[in-house]
């Protein structure tokens, strides 16, 4: 079940035979049937006062939906075995059968019979670091600085003013709901966005959150500060809180600045021990490592609990980097210094006014985060668009921030052991950071409008543009994973959306011979693959897919100390082996981008927002990997890719092409 990679529990690949089929269609279509997940839907706020159960189906009425995927490459000999220990798998009253009644009993018993599951295999149990594996990142407004703001502490203090704006938003229930045609959503992630804190631990992690906290936690020069940023008010006034000012923030911020030492002199790592690496260190290592900072000595608990409570964290950072390629990769994961991988948002401040969010994943998926920035892009719009509350205007005469305390500077102290296991640790991380490839492709050829003007959807095209560029790249079909969202459902997740169908390798299989295929041919199969997308995606949003039902059944048999050579065959394994890790983390005028680690090392993480007129790729891949998995090449043929099916669309259908 594990891999390493963030996305390692949700992989999925493709496979062909001669004459069609997949071999994961064997395993999960012919195997899974849909087991009742209850839904909680909240008509106020993301929850629900009436339960109800989505549609649950036999194992042999799947049989359909897997012969639409594709799984590993196999064939032959080796497809006949995996299809016979596949029939044995499913034979009335056979092993399979056992294991979908359990589930379906562990179903009825439980609002969400996956979210306690999924929470531990997918983030809680491994033993990977957090860094890079699980963290992601979002350049929340794209590579220019915040509303002009040229200096670092303006503009944290500005991210960090509407970051507190929206948490206080959401405490007060005045965030609507969200919907998807007309259906409201559950909200359930956003509740654990602030004052969460994963905390290693041995054989799992924990996931805390803390209510009722006021403060965020600055990093600067391998030095922690915290300070409120939010006021009591008095009961005459109404009590509650309310959030300090743009400019009391930042003087607050160059407080931390002067009190953290000159810039040019390297850190004393006697004097300011660099903690946070710790976080970024295999989880077990990190849990031993805060055992024993807790044991030693009081501060070190004050530390910890300090951080561990915070809203969320601060990050200062003395680099500046040029261009979207060092952007991202400074948000993802810098030199490891100044950042505490644990906490669910870390806001990023760089010289220059550049900021953008580093995020651990167990909490929520980034459309929450893409969500806060179009809340943020709201209250912009509302108080009067690029309007900068500290440049263009000056402090309130009554809120003079000289009356605010000092922040309040978190102490270490550790022994030669710690010490030790701090600079294995570092060495670590740092090793790990090197191996990683980052570059964003800023794609100007077309966007949503000529897509949308073709009568075709922007996410689907982009599928079907990753799945010719991902056959050019590896040569072969490849896993491919997309991120569906299970929202509709109560405490609901991801779901896989497997883009390696059968109908778009049709497709690429056209595109790679021009000359023995005609336009319409390869207009045909390419409106049939995005058909096939359209309801793969529809299936799995609807809690119709396949992977999490499939991994239930793993577990079942798991707990039953029983296992089915189905599961271990090289054909299943290579199905959760994901080449491309794709995600799609919405829409906008402005250009903004995150992004992710690619899953394996052989792989790309590939995560792409869409303009009117263009997209933005975070391209990712491992220095470790063979050269051709640089992520420019792929860049280069991802964007061949786009403007060749553009070609063809508007070739074969010039009436509705509007470039």
């Amino acid at each position: 079940l594990f891999r390493r990679g963030h996305r390692a529990l949700t992989s999925g690949t493709s496979s062909n035979r001669s004459g069609g089929g997949g071999a994961l269609a064997v395993v999960v279509g012919l195997l899974v049937a849909r087991c009742g997940t209850r839904v909680c839907v909240d008509r106020e706020w993301g929850r629900s006062r009436r339960n109800r159960r989505s549609s649950s189906s036999s194992s042999s009425s799947s049989t359909t939906t897997g012969d639409e995927v594709l799984a590993s490459p196999v064939s032959g000999r080796s497809y006949e075995e995996f299809a016979a220990l596949v029939e044995d798998f499913r034979k009335p009253g056979g092993f399979g059968e056992e294991l979908q009644a359990r589930l379906a009993q562990r179903a009825a018993e439980s609002r969400n019979w996956l979210e306690e599951w999924w929470e531990e295999l997918a983030y809680l149990r491994p033993r990977y670091p957090n860094a890079v594996n699980v963290n992601y990142y979002a350049a929340l407004f794209g590579a220019e600085p915040l509303l002009g703001s040229r200096d670092r502490e303006t503009a944290a203090a500005l991210a960090t003013w509407y970051t507190v704006r929206f948490q206080q938003a959401l405490a007060r229930r005045e965030v609507p709901a969200e919907k998807m045609a007309k259906r409201p959503l559950c909200m359930h992630q956003f509740t654990r966005m602030f004052g969460e804190c994963r905390v290693p631990g041995e054989p799992k992690d924990e996931l805390r959150v803390y209510e009722h906290t006021r403060h965020v936690v600055v990093l600067l020069r391998d030095q922690l500060f915290a300070f409120d940023v939010l006021r009591a008010l008095p009961e005459s006034a109404g009590g509650g809180f309310e959030v300090l000012s743009p400019h009391e923030i930042l003087h607050q911020l160059r407080r931390v600045v002067a009190r953290a030492g000159d810039a040019s002199v390297t850190p004393c790592p006697e004097q300011h021990p660099p903690v946070s690496m710790f976080t970024g260190a295999e989880r077990t290592h990190w849990a031993r490592a805060r055992g024993e900072l807790l044991s030693l000595d009081p501060c070190n608990r004050r530390a910890l609990e300090f951080v561990q409570t915070a809203l969320f964290c601060v990050v200062l950072e003395e680099a500046e980097p040029v261009g979207a390629d060092q952007l991202s990769a400074a948000l993802l994961h810098g030199d490891g210094h100044n950042r505490w991988f644990d906490k669910s948002v870390q806001v990023v401040a760089f010289r220059g006014g550049r900021v953008g969010l580093n995020c651990e994943h167990s909490f929520g998926d980034a459309m929450v985060v893409v969500s806060m920035r179009r809340w943020i892009e709201d209250v912009l719009a509302s108080e009067g668009g690029e309007h900068n509350p500290i440049q263009d205007s000056a402090p309130a005469a009554d809120l003079l921030p000289d009356a605010l305390p000092e922040p309040l500077q978190l102490r270490w102290k550790l022994n030669d052991n710690l010490r030790q296991q701090l600079a294995t640790a570092t060495t670590t991380l740092t090793q790990l950071l090197r191996n990683v490839r980052l570059h964003v492709l800023q794609f100007r050829g077309h966007g949503k409008n000529l897509v949308k003007s073709t009568g075709n959807h922007p996410d689907f095209w982009m599928q079907m543009a990753l799945q010719l560029a991902g056959r050019r790249t590896f040569g072969r079909p490849v896993a491919t994973y997309e991120t569906g969202h299970t929202r509709l459902f109560y405490h609901g997740r991801t779901e896989t959306v497997r883009s390696c169908s059968v109908e778009a390798q049709h497709f690429v299989d056209a595109m790679l011979q021009p000359e023995s295929i005609s336009d319409a041919e390869r207009f045909e199969l390419f409106q049939a693959a995005m058909e096939a997308h359209k309801q793969y995606i529809m299936r799995a949003i609807t809690g119709k897919g396949i992977d999490r039902h499939l991994l239930g059944l793993r577990v079942i048999a798991q707990h039953m100390g029983r296992s089915h050579p189905v599961f271990e065959h090289p054909a299943t394994q290579e199905s959760v082996t994901f080449h491309l890790s794709t995600s799609q983390v919405g829409y906008s005028k402005q250009s903004f981008w995150g992004g992710f680690a690619a899953a394996t090392n052989e792989g790309f993480g590939c995560c792409y927002t869409i303009q009117p007129d263009s997209y933005t790729v975070s391209i990712s891949s491992y220095h470790v990997s063979k050269s051709d998995r640089c992520p420019n090449k792929f860049a280069r043929e991802l964007a061949t890719a786009l403007k060749e099916i553009a070609d063809l669309v508007t070739r074969s259908n010039p009436s509705k092409a509007k470039l």
